[in-house]
Formats: structure tokens, sequence, C-alpha cells
């Protein structure tokens, strides 16, 4: 090929395959709570099909770019090493209404729905709710996934949605945007850390200590937990820690006259730390100084119980 006249010394054709330069994909992860937490090294996967094109990570901002992207359908496979939280009881009970009041729901972000849907099943329902209920309770209770990840702005009131996660990249540059949560917390209420380490949930309880009642050896004992003002309970998640050389738990339940929305009330002891969880589609109504709800303990030798 002779550089100058473009002529080669030969009748045999040359073919040239010319490849466009491409386009940059770029957007932003955030953890979809109310700050909108940006999500930092989150490992992402360019996909063709179930071809991996290029791969990167998300910045300090949550910021990503891919550069030098061919015309294509692709979609955008992220993953993290961040710890997982956020679920709790009252993510269950907005489950549960989610699914089962859908006339009366606003529309929610594609990321919403698949942080309910705790067992990957076909649709969002009652069993979502009870496993997000479960898996705060007791976390051997595992989720199908623990992270989801979706485009920002998917909004539908479907069950199931209809919409999937591919773009098509032609000429032009793309944004392209995206929320994260933990599944199961539905309500966006976790904090991610930008490490490894556990985030922080956003609390709304105070536990106040009131007194001490006197425990004998070889006795049943009633530890009720009171609200101190008048209350509508929908959902509740409590974590408590107790002394287990000295007593074991023996059961736990709502007040007196709520027997009949005990269904999904659930209690796990691992080792000193109790875990309650309780949802229901009716709100329990308190009035001040009324027990929320009451732990049976058996105590194993003499102590005095704060309560």
């Amino acid at each position: 090929l002779n550089i100058t006249t473009g002529c080669i010394g030969s009748s045999v054709p040359l073919n040239v395959t010319i490849t466009p330069a491409g386009v940059r994909v770029s957007g932003i992860y955030n953890y979809f709570n109310i700050a909108q937490t940006p999500l930092n090294g989150l490992t992402l996967n360019l996909k063709s099909g179930t071809t991996t094109i290029a791969t990167t990570t998300t910045n300090v901002a949550g910021y990503y770019e891919f550069n030098g992207v061919q015309t294509g359908t692709y979609t955008i496979a992220a993953s993290t090493t961040k710890l997982e939280g956020g679920y709790s009881p009252l993510d269950a009970g907005a489950v549960n209404n989610w699914w089962a009041y859908p006339s009366g729901d606003s529309p929610i972000e594609r990321v919403n729905y698949d942080a309910a849907n705790a067992n990957g099943s076909a649709d969002v329902n009652s069993t979502d709710a009870g496993l997000i209920n479960l898996h705060f309770v007791n976390s051997s209770a595992t989720f199908v996934k623990t992270w989801t990840f979706w485009p920002q702005g998917d909004i539908s009131s479907l069950n199931p949605p209809s919409t999937t996660e591919s773009f098509m990249v032609s000429t032009s540059n793309i944004t392209r945007n995206y929320f994260g949560l933990c599944v199961g917390d539905f309500n966006g209420s976790y904090i991610p850390p930008s490490s490894g380490k556990s985030g922080d949930l956003i609390s709304s309880l105070k536990l106040d200590y009131n007194g001490t009642c006197q425990a004998g050896a070889d006795e049943m004992i009633e530890l009720p937990v009171r609200v101190s003002t008048n209350l509508q309970v929908g959902a509740l998640g409590l974590i408590m820690n107790f002394p287990a050389d000295l007593a074991t738990i023996e059961d736990v339940r709502l007040k007196d006259g709520y027997g009949d929305v005990e269904g999904s009330l659930l209690y796990h002891v691992n080792g000193s730390e109790l875990r309650i969880g309780w949802y229901g589609e009716s709100p329990l109504i308190l009035n001040e100084s009324e027990p929320l709800v009451i732990i049976t303990l058996w105590r194993k030798r003499f102590f005095l119980l704060i309560a």
C-alpha cells in the first residue's frame, strides 16, 4: 500500500474496517433514602447480553463512566461488598399494605419494588412481608439477594412491573442514574457506609428505664415494655439485651386484648440478644403507660430486674 497515492501494487482487494470512537455512558448511583447517599466502591459490569464489555467502579460521589461504548443494547450489573441493613418490621408492614391495597397507594420506584420482593417470586405479596419480618428477627432466614439496583425514575404501581433494565446506545453520550436499596429496606431507612462496615438505621424509638423489681430464683416474671405517650403502632422492631446467665426468655406477646393480631409477632433469642418483630394491617391503639409488648422471663437465680 502506497501511503501517498493510496494505490496498492496488486489487484487483490484490501478490506479496511473503521471502528467508531464510541460514546460515553455515565451517571451516579445513590441509595434511595432521604439523603440519597452516594454509593461509592460499587463494581459495575457493562454487559451486552451475557458478555461483559467493560468494568469500572463508582467513585466517592457514586459517579461512574464507560467510554468508547459502541452502538448496541446494554445492561449494567452492579455489585457491592457493603453490608446490608435497614430492613425491619416497619418495612414488612409497608410491603404488606402496598400489595394488599394497591388502588390506594402511590406508584413506587422500581428499586422499591425489587427491595420488597424479598423471596424473588413473580410478584410482591404477604409472603415477602413475612420474610422481611422473619429476617429482622432471625437473620438465618435469608433473602434471595441482599442488594438491588435500578435506573432512577422508573415509577409504577404494577405488580409485577413491566419494564426492563436494558438501554440502547447510538451516537450520543448517555447519562443513566441508578438507585440502590438493600433488599427488605422498602422505606429507605438505611444509611449505607462508605466502607464495608455496618451502616446506620434511622431510629424513631427511645427506651427509658423506669424502676426495678425484685426477682426470686426459679420464678416466672412478666416484664412489660410500656409506651410513654398515647400511640398508634402499625409495626415495631425491638432489639434488646438481657442477662442470659440470669434469665431465659419464655414468651413475648402483645398487650392484653390484642391476641387476634399476633399472627405476625415473632421473636428470637441469640445469646443475650432478644429481637422482636411485629406488623399488622390494623394499628395497636395504646394509651400512655400501656404495655406495647410483654416479655415473660424465667429467672435462674435471684437478681434485680430493671423494668
